[in-house]
């Protein structure tokens, strides 16, 4: 998620190394560019992340 909120290539592997921080940080970043770039799909997969990480963590 970080590659396409950064802008680089977004089939590079993280390795596990994109933690719930990130998500947290950068998610609600992404799920407004992905809403402005009409990607719903891309807005949607992170919403439910960012939910279900929720509910993991309340």
């Amino acid at each position: 998620m970080g590659d396409y909120a950064i802008g680089t290539v977004h089939v590079l592997p993280t390795y596990r190394y994109f933690k719930d921080e990130g998500l947290k940080l950068l998610g609600p970043h992404v799920v407004k560019m992905a809403e402005v770039e009409g990607l719903e799909a891309h807005k949607r997969a992170v919403t439910l992340r960012l939910q279900d990480m929720e509910a993991r963590d309340p």
